[in-house]
C-alpha cells in the first residue's frame, strides 16, 4: 500500500466564533450548513492552530470525475456567503 497523504482529518469545535459566524451567514442566506471531517489543505491550517472553515460556493455532482458538473445559479449565493464570512472576520466577530 502506498501512502498518498499524511494529514489527519480535523475540524473546529462548533462553539468556535468562526464556525458560529459562518453558520450565521449561511442561515441568513438560506444555506444549510454541512459539517464533516476534512482531509485537505484545511487540515494543515487546523494542525497549526489556525482557525479555518471550508465554504462551498455551489452544488454539483461527481466533483472529482470527468463527468463532474456544477450548478451556476447557487454560485451567486455562494459568493455572498464568502463575503459575509470575510466581513465577520474583518470586524473581529470571529476572534477567540
Amino acid at each position: 500500500m502506498k501512502t498518498i497523504s499524511s494529514t489527519n482529518p480535523a475540524r473546529l469545535q462548533f462553539s468556535h466564533p468562526l464556525v458560529k459566524q459562518a453558520v450565521s451567514v449561511m442561515k441568513t442566506l438560506g444555506i444549510a450548513p454541512v459539517s464533516e471531517n476534512s482531509e485537505s489543505e484545511l487540515s494543515i491550517f487546523l494542525a497549526n492552530d489556525i482557525p479555518a472553515v471550508t465554504l462551498g460556493v455551489s452544488k454539483g455532482n461527481n466533483y472529482h470525475l470527468e463527468n463532474g458538473s456544477i450548478e451556476i445559479e447557487p454560485i451567486f449565493t455562494g459568493i455572498a456567503q464568502i463575503i459575509g464570512v470575510l466581513l465577520a472576520l474583518d470586524s473581529g466577530e470571529c476572534d477567540v
